[in-house]
């Protein structure tokens, strides 16, 4: 691509918070985010990934995990895909193709919990649509 048809970077920083609802203390959690879209899903823009260690139950980190998103771009996606380590050693990760986005009026905002009764992962957002999506043992 030369430099006249190039478009420009436009991104956003977010900030997302976590809460660990599982029933138990938490050895590891990884979570990452990426932004792709249906179009050409081989292509993930932005990438960020964290790896949170030895998480209470019950636990509320306050934005802890910062990320990447665009806003006002057709076929654009956010991406979430989170692993848990329970205590016990049980191993949990959702989907890869589990998308769920932020919207304007979020003020990147979101907030990402996991529910050990209904094996769920919830992705709540201030003012937008919620998501979740189920965990897999692994």
């Amino acid at each position: 691509m030369n430099k006249e048809t190039a478009t420009p970077e436009r991104y956003y920083l977010g900030l997302a918070t976590f809460e660990n609802f599982w029933g138990e203390d938490l050895s590891s959690v990884v979570i990452e985010h990426y932004i792709n879209n249906l179009s050409n899903s081989r292509t993930k823009k932005y990438p960020s990934s964290q790896t949170l260690s030895n998480i209470a139950n019950k636990a509320v980190m306050k934005d802890i995990f910062a990320f990447k998103y665009e806003l006002g771009i057709n076929d654009s996606y956010d991406y979430w895909v989170v692993e848990i380590t329970t205590k016990s050693g049980k191993k949990y990760r959702t989907k890869s193709s589990f998308y769920c986005s932020i919207t304007f009026e979020d003020k990147g905002k979101v907030v990402l919990g996991v529910n050990g009764d209904f094996k769920r992962l919830y992705v709540h957002f201030p003012s937008s649509s919620d998501c979740s999506t189920a965990f897999n043992e692994v």
